[in-house]
């Protein structure tokens, strides 16, 4: 019973019949006492420092509240921290390397420091935590680091909420609300995220950046992201941008992506190997929808294979007065051109984009598709269909660009091609478009394309 749990610690300081007034006094407590490896933090709203937080969690003591509604501490950090509470080795070393933390409320006081640096850490656990901060500094800045954990727990108004560097980090069941510039950046390489039941909703600009930059979802650079269950929503500019060695994308709902200040972009997914240097995406029931300028844009990714994908109510976007000042509208566009020069074609072989499963792509304001000096395999059944753009192309062939496999399409079989598309049935199907650009037109349509 209750009781019994109680009997024998009603003349033990730091019982919870003789609670504690401070994590200094806890400090005094516990220190020489290895029996003792929690404490546990009563309802209520309180204040700490930093570095009392600290000096328990590098003494293997798990710190734990009553859970983050009921329990909620202000953290001030010291005078020469990098941060409100500072877990791993850090940069003097001096920390331990692990540390575990859940069930509480953690609010930022200093808007020019992160709530939570975690630097030099190897076994990092935070559960059940709800981190807020002012939407002036990240709340949770992980670098060099491995089994770094954080699930269950939320994050609200910082900037961005989540920083990554360097590190091997598992987020699971974590929610990111109302957060500026960025939900998760991954700053540099890093060696690898994993991602499940994540959420990022609400991200806006930061006060201060161009309208171009902040508001993006998720910014991903570096080795391996995989992600599982992730919704990402209601940002500006970008749902998605990643340019890393690996990624691979299941079941992720990316929506309500506007374009920013200046009309541009408002794209779902954006995938990018700036280097041309092998990278590999898998993308298998994803959903993206009302976004702007483009769902799902890839340039230079050397494989990306699709396995179910639905895109719907893509609307209009600008372009820079560079890119001919036009506006775009388009579901998938995939090119493969080189960084410095756009007018550099790179091999079309380099860049491709492989269908399985069922591809539709509805409501869109421009092209279904835009295959832009790259390859395009369909190798299963593709349902499109675009009842707002019906006058439209369906794939824009740019370049030296290859379509081949098998597409079912439906609700286009009545139109006529556009101008300098082919003239066989198989335009009437698909409505291809064969632009002359850069002054080359070597794209072709593979005869093992089918049309039903």
């Amino acid at each position: 019973s209750h009781g019994d749990a109680l009997e024998g610690w009603s003349d033990t300081p730091g019982s919870p019949s003789r609670p504690l007034s401070t994590l200094v006094e806890a400090q005094a407590v516990l220190s020489g006492n290895e029996a003792l490896n929690t404490v546990a933090i009563w309802p209520g709203e309180h204040n700490a420092t930093g570095e009392s937080i600290a000096w328990l969690l590098d003494h293997n003591i798990k710190l734990t509240g009553c859970g983050p509604n009921d329990t909620s501490l202000s953290l001030t950090p010291e005078s020469d921290a990098q941060a409100h509470l500072e877990l791993g080795r850090g940069t003097n070393g001096a920390g331990a390397a692990s540390a575990n933390i859940s069930d509480l409320t953690l609010i930022a006081t200093d808007g020019s420091m992160p709530l939570i640096q975690v630097h030099d850490g190897d076994g990092i656990t935070m559960s059940r935590l709800l981190l807020q901060g002012n939407g002036l500094s990240p709340l949770l800045s992980i670098g060099q680091s491995v089994a770094v954990v954080l699930q269950e727990s939320s994050l609200i108004n910082g900037a961005p909420a989540i920083w990554i560097e360097d590190s091997d980090v598992t987020l699971e069941t974590v929610d990111i609300a109302d957060s500026t510039l960025v939900g998760i950046w991954t700053d540099g390489p890093i060696h690898g995220v994993t991602m499940n039941g994540v959420s990022v909703t609400n991200i806006s600009p930061y006060a201060g950046f161009s309208s171009g930059v902040g508001g993006w979802g998720m910014a991903l650079n570096g080795g391996t992201v995989n992600m599982t269950d992730v919704i990402v929503k209601n940002t500006v500019g970008f749902g998605i941008v990643a340019e890393v060695d690996t990624l691979d994308m299941t079941g992720v709902d990316v929506q309500n992506i506007s374009h920013n200040a200046q009309g541009l972009f408002g794209r779902g997914v954006h995938l990018v190997d700036i280097e041309g240097e092998g990278s590999i995406a898998t993308l298998t029931d994803v959903n993206i929808r009302n976004v702007t300028d483009t769902a799902l844009f890839i340039r230079n990714v050397a494989h990306t294979a699709v396995n179910d994908l639905n895109i719907s109510d893509v609307g209009d976007a600008a372009l820079p007065t560079a890119y001919g000042a036009s506006s775009t509208g388009d579901g998938i566009v995939i090119s493969g051109r080189d960084r410095d020069d756009p007018h550099t074609l790179r091999d079309a072989v380099a860049t491709t984009l492989e269908f399985a499963g069922n591809v539709r792509i509805d409501s869109i304001s421009r092209a279904a598709l835009i295959v832009d000096n790259a390859t395009l395999i369909a190798d299963a059944d593709q349902l499109t269909s675009s009842d707002e753009a019906d006058s439209s192309p369906l794939v824009v062939t740019q370049a030296n660009s290859d379509v081949s496999g098998s597409i079912t399409y439906t609700d286009r079989d009545s139109h006529e091609p556009s101008d300098g598309g082919p003239s066989d049935s198989l335009a009437l199907c698909l409505n291809f478009l064969h632009p002359n650009l850069d002054g080359v037109d070597l794209s072709s349509v593979s005869d093992t394309i089918s049309c039903d």
